[in-house]
């Protein structure tokens, strides 16, 4: 009967658990959503001691939660990073935890750092012509 009690409790202990590592990940997200935080910081986060529950946050999330981010920009960027690190991973699937796995030596958030940088269409005649003013 015991047995049971532990059980019981420890399950109940694992859902308030749960419950608190989901809002711990709303809340970062939200900060994302608002501009006050880039999605770096909460990266950052993630490698720490406190910040363990948001390595179970998806990419794809973190990255559609940005101000003027849809799901468009969000998946090109992921698809660049993926195609760089030359690894089969489902761009919708993949979490701040394989990014930031240290088996990958930091190669994942240094793709994901590359991939969401600007990039500047090239001009009518790149590279041969000058590029124009304005």
């Amino acid at each position: 009967m015991s047995g049971k009690k532990i059980n019981s409790v420890t399950g109940q202990v694992m859902r308030e658990s749960a419950l608190e590592a989901r809002r711990l990940q709303a809340e970062w997200l939200h900060l994302v959503s608002t501009g006050a935080l880039p999605p770096m910081e909460v990266i950052q986060e993630a490698c720490t001691e406190d910040g363990v529950s948001l390595r179970k946050l998806r990419l794809f999330s973190l990255l559609i939660s940005q101000p003027r981010w849809g799901e468009k920009k969000a998946l090109q960027v992921l698809d660049l990073m993926i195609s760089v690190l030359k690894v089969k991973v489902d761009p919708k699937e993949a979490t701040v935890g394989w990014l930031v796995d240290s088996r990958s030596g930091g190669r994942r958030v240094q793709a994901l750092v590359d991939a969401m940088q600007p990039r500047e269409a090239v001009w009518p005649g790149f590279p041969f012509a000058p590029k124009p003013k304005g």
